[in-house]
């Protein structure tokens, strides 16, 4: 056992070590020591000395990273708000309400997700990149929900080429329209049209075919 705590740096390695082929068990660095495991009720369980902030990250981060059902899909999402309820002001003026630490959080979300997902108005109004660079961990694919193509195209989610990014736009998916992600940037016509719109389970298909089974909703930054 190890004689200081384990420290949340190390904890946040670990979950991502864990992301994609979770165990009962998860080992300390270089070695076989079990940092903690999963009881068979689900519970986690610390054998070895560990710091309140990594049981937090441990506890919030590790049920994310069960194994996902054939033909489902899991979604996550995060809104970060003010005191007083609010996610905006009354002018629709919103930046940065989380602060530094919900920024930390937010980018871990991503990092634990296949995907993030992003409407039309918001991928319009803040240009977001939506990636991870607040922490460490890959950035997930880039989902942009624009039926219409309101998006502009100098925005940073079809320049940038820090991560691919997934358009879909008007009309219907039949399957023949999947590719391997190519130059960063795919247009998927999946959205239905006004008159019949795709449901979001319909849109969450189309997301498993490609492969991305955690979806996270969360625009912005």
């Amino acid at each position: 056992m190890p004689g200081t705590p384990l420290d949340a740096d190390t904890a946040w390695e670990l979950i991502l070590d864990a992301s994609g082929q979770p165990k009962a068990t998860v080992s300390l660095p270089a070695s076989n020591l079990p940092a903690l495991w999963a009881g068979a009720d689900g519970t986690l369980r610390y054998p070895s000395l560990v710091s309140d902030v990594a049981r937090q990250l441990f506890d919030t981060f590790l049920p994310l990273l069960g194994k996902v059902p054939a033909g489902r899909s899991y979604v996550v999402a995060q809104m970060g708000q003010s005191l007083d309820g609010r996610i905006a002001t009354v002018t629709g003026a919103s930046r940065f309400i989380n602060g530094d630490d919900g920024l930390t959080h937010l980018h871990r979300l991503r990092a634990v997700c296949d995907a993030v997902i992003v409407g039309a108005g918001t991928a319009t109004c803040d240009n977001p990149r939506l990636t991870v660079r607040h922490t460490s961990g890959v950035n997930p694919v880039r989902v942009v929900i624009d039926r219409h193509r309101r998006v502009p195209a100098h925005h940073h989610l079809f320049t940038d080429h820090e991560a691919p990014t997934l358009h879909l736009t008007e009309g219907h998916y039949t399957g023949t329209d999947k590719h391997p992600f190519r130059d960063h940037y795919t247009e998927v016509p999946c959205l239905g049209t006004d008159e019949a719109p795709a449901e979001p389970d319909q849109v969450l298909s189309v997301l498993r075919d490609f492969g991305l089974r955690r979806g996270f909703l969360g625009g912005g930054g």
